[in-house]
């Protein structure tokens, strides 16, 4: 596996360790958008995953993600993946930021405390489910399939991904460092949320807010979006800025939350800029 060399960082000195950051997808066939870098003193690089190593795994689609079972499949594949990618560097990964939610929101509320501090701050995200609304989101999902409904109609689409992101959360916490990213809130906290990332000025925004945060030129940071994952563009600058949170120390991240089990991480003080209000994602 190879490198991109990107300019400076505002990130860590170097620690020899990699970061990861996954924009978690699970449409069928698509491939995993994941970024990982290092943080070699004080410059940041991402490795060139698309042509120095193998693909991550593909997803499973929303049908499979009903299946418990299906799921610890996709789940497997992707520790077993990352492991590769140590032995392949012949170095640790010191933390993985996911952008799906941890684990279900507590029984006796309507929302998690990070969706709620979100929200005061005018950040907008679709609220994660109890345990026993997912088990509701299961039982419709399937009595729709059974009933001759296509996967493209099933219901709560929407939450179906979560099921495989708390499977996720378990198993990577299980072997390293794991935490909750929401890309959104990473680019409301560096001034770059005005526009969604779907129109080409959202987009380009945000590619500019997150060169300067990193310390890195426009130029590279182009560079590495095609060379450091799979998928669309927008979802590997979102694995990018997520890996980037990861490598992140503790006294330069903020948590929105309770800091602890149920938190979602954007970077320090020293990174905010002054942004307008979110847009829904």
């Amino acid at each position: 596996m190879g490198r991109n060399v990107g300019g400076g960082s505002r990130a860590t000195d170097s620690t020899g360790e990699l970061f990861v950051g996954i924009d978690l997808a699970i449409a069928k066939h698509k491939r995993l958008p994941v970024a990982v870098c290092e943080a070699d003193c004080g410059a940041m690089h991402f490795l060139s995953l698309r042509k120095d190593f193998v693909a991550p795994p593909s997803g499973i689609g929303n049908a499979a993600a009903l299946n418990k079972a299906r799921r610890a499949e996709f789940v497997a594949a992707i520790v077993a993946w990352l492991a590769e990618v140590e032995t392949a560097q012949k170095r640790s990964i010191g933390c993985v930021a996911i952008d799906a939610p941890s684990s279900p929101c507590h029984e006796n509320r309507q929302r998690r405390l990070a969706e709620i501090d979100l929200g005061r701050s005018g950040l907008s995200c679709f609220a994660t489910p109890t345990r026993a609304q997912c088990e509701s989101v299961v039982s419709e999902a399937k009595k729709h399939l059974e009933a001759g409904g296509s996967e493209a109609r099933i219901p709560h689409a929407n939450k179906i991904w979560m099921l495989v992101g708390f499977d996720l959360f378990e198993a990577i916490s299980a072997r390293w460092q794991c935490i909750e990213v929401y890309p959104q809130a990473i680019v409301h906290w560096i001034g770059a949320n005005a526009e969604h990332k779907s129109k080409a000025t959202g987009f380009a925004a945000q590619c500019t807010a997150f060169a300067r945060a990193i310390g890195m030129s426009e130029e590279a940071l182009k560079l590495n979006l095609h060379a450091a994952c799979y998928g669309a563009r927008h979802d590997c600058l979102d694995a990018m800025m997520s890996a980037w949170i990861a490598s992140l120390p503790a006294s330069d991240r903020k948590a929105y939350g309770n800091g602890t089990d149920d938190a979602i991480w954007v970077p320090g003080e020293r990174f905010k800029v002054q942004s307008m209000l979110a847009v829904m994602p």
